[in-house]
């Protein structure tokens, strides 16, 4: 007689199978918590990795943009426009359709006459130094392993019916190439109307341009916003019910969901905040300056947005395998404004941010504003004569803040002047007076 079939063993295969499937959900479950990367997921929640909680999202081509375009006519006069969006939107929409072919560069032991006698428009992009892949962002075709541009300025004429494009590599060498460019470039190049005359002031470490006469420049009041603590959590933790909160002394605060953590400190003008994710040191992946601005760019737009126009202020000089930092600083009127209040750190290993350094608090609306009139450069360096004028080796202009006693901020026009190659001091642009409030 044949014995009955047990049916036991596959009912628990069965349940074993099951309880299989749930465990791996639960872990991966787990992983997508714990590891505060957004994920594509529905939520009730408003802002989550979505839209900017409090700020607004950027495109990478507007934040890599000159810093200021400066005009150098056939007559010898030279004109500055600062960092307009509208302007140097147009300029980085034409120089996306020029082309470098390969081969067309060539070093030269000198700049090409156009440089020392005629006209031509010099693109500013402050004092990082364009990498080959920097300049892939900029131009529709380049050559591989181009040399960097050493203060990161490009310059471009259109003389004779065809535009050359030169700079000077950080081997002290000059670079030239004819450019094959759209109908209309020429165009687009012309001087504006609101450009700002300027003028060449040779130092003891080289020219410096000024402003030719006195310019006049806003004196604005603003408050200071201060997000509020859901924001902050929404905008750098996936699930905020996941968050922790410690407090440490001098009003620090710790927040974590025990993966990534945010660091809440006191500043003289609010909150400052320190981004960690422990992710970007078990490998070390090849990362070029252009992924790490556009890494950088996005993560901002995804944790909180943008609080106001913001440049490109300088990116750390890339090495192998070692972090990138990129410094990102706002623009008012095509002004920067000086020190950490309006500067955002973001360090980026392995495609990934593994750090931010950013304010909190952020410049609200104007409350009150007045123009006023600052020096011109020549009367400026008067201020300095006796103020070592030898050892400047650079000057420029924008806005320092100052925290008044109604907890507002006011922006005001200063001179900010280098000595050396990190003596950092600020000169109040109306009077030439000493101006200590900026926050480096």
């Amino acid at each position: 007689m044949r014995k009955p079939i047990s049916v036991k063993p596959f009912v628990d295969r069965f349940l074993t199978f099951i309880l299989s499937i749930v465990v791996i959900m639960s872990l991966l479950l787990s992983g997508m918590i714990w590891a505060g990367t957004p994920f594509h997921m529905s939520s009730n929640r408003l802002g989550f990795f979505t839209t900017p909680n409090y700020g607004h999202t950027s495109p990478t081509n507007v934040v890599f943009q000159p810093q200021s375009i400066y005009y150098w006519t056939g007559d010898n006069q030279l004109y500055r426009v600062g960092s307009n969006p509208s302007l140097n939107t147009m300029v980085m929409n034409v120089l996306g359709n020029v082309q470098i072919l390969p081969g067309h560069f060539r070093p030269s032991a000198s700049y090409p006459q156009f440089l020392l006698r005629g006209s031509y428009v010099r693109l500013n992009f402050g004092n990082s130094i364009l990498t080959n892949a920097m300049m892939g962002m900029l131009f529709a075709a380049i050559p591989n392993k181009l040399p960097p541009v050493l203060d990161g300025s490009l310059y471009l004429s259109t003389r004779d019916h065809h535009a050359i494009l030169s700079y000077q590599t950080t081997k002290k060498r000059i670079y030239s190439a004819d450019l094959l460019v759209p109908k209309g470039f020429a165009t687009s190049l012309h001087r504006p109307s609101f450009a700002i005359p300027y003028v060449q002031i040779p130092l003891a470490h080289g020219m410096i341009s000024l402003p030719y006469t006195a310019i006049t420049m806003k004196l604005e009041e603003r408050s200071i916003v201060k997000p509020k603590v859901v924001h902050l959590l929404n905008a750098y933790f996936s699930d905020p019910s996941l968050v922790q909160t410690k407090t440490f002394l001098h009003g620090v605060k710790w927040y974590t969901d025990g993966f990534h953590s945010v660091i809440e400190r006191q500043s003289p003008y609010g909150e400052q905040i320190t981004y960690q994710s422990p992710s970007g040191y078990v490998s070390h992946l090849p990362v070029n300056e252009a992924d790490a601005i556009n890494t950088a760019v996005n993560f901002v737009n995804d944790h909180g947005g943008f609080t106001g126009q913001v440049s490109l202020r300088i990116i750390s000089s890339f090495q192998q395998a070692t972090p990138i930092t990129v410094s990102l600083q706002q623009v008012i009127d095509g002004w920067p404004v000086f020190g950490s209040f309006s500067r955002q750190l973001v360090t980026i290993q392995n495609n990934a941010v593994i750090s931010m350094q950013t304010p909190l608090s952020y410049m609200g609306s104007i409350i009150d504003e007045q123009t006023v009139t600052i020096l011109s450069g020549t009367s400026f360096l008067h201020h300095l004569t006796n103020k070592q004028l030898d050892q400047v080796t650079s000057i420029a202009i924008g806005y320092g803040t100052k925290l008044t006693n109604f907890g507002t901020l006011q922006l005001i026009p200063v001179y900010q002047v280098m000595y050396g190659s990190n003596h950092v001091v600020y000169y109040d642009a109306r009077n030439g007076e000493v101006f200590n409030y900026v926050l480096m």
